[in-house]
């Protein structure tokens, strides 16, 4: 094989590893913003259910309250 040959072989050969690298970025940074989305939608569900269990509390205190006050 001559060098140009060779030249152009491992450039094509570095192209292509480029190229796999660049694929691999993109699908990676797909996943990692799913991830976020994902992360996103976790962190306000969490928020309704504190909300939820704080709205419970309350009713259960009224329940504790009114229970006590029909005992008297």
């Amino acid at each position: 094989m001559s060098n140009v040959s060779v030249t152009s072989s491992k450039r094509e050969k570095l192209t292509s590893d480029l190229l796999q690298e660049v694929e691999s970025v993109r699908a990676m940074n797909v996943s990692l913003r799913a991830y976020l989305d994902h992360l996103r939608a976790f962190r306000k569900n969490l928020i309704a259910v504190n909300e939820n269990c704080k709205q419970l509390s309350k009713v259960n205190t009224q329940w504790i309250e009114m229970i006590s006050t029909m005992k008297r």
